[in-house]
């Protein structure tokens, strides 16, 4: 009998750290998705801030949302 409890003390150990380990990965998952949602967010801050405005514009402020625009797709 002691061997088939030694058994069950390794199989639950086991899965015990099988289970640590995927909570440790779920942790990190969270913390990249928070910091997508935050770059996500702010992203979109940006985008409804660059919003062509619906008084004229000079160039300068063309070219300059076109540079902004073309560096944050880089």
């Amino acid at each position: 009998m002691k061997r088939r409890d030694a058994i069950f003390d390794r199989l639950a150990l086991k899965e015990k750290l099988f289970i640590n380990q995927q909570m440790r990965n779920l942790g990190a998952l969270h913390i990249e998705l928070q910091k997508i949602e935050d770059m996500r967010q702010k992203l979109s801050d940006m985008a409804a801030d660059s919003a062509p405005k619906s008084e004229e514009q000079t160039a300068f402020n063309l070219r300059s949302s076109a540079e902004l625009s073309y560096q944050i797709r880089d």
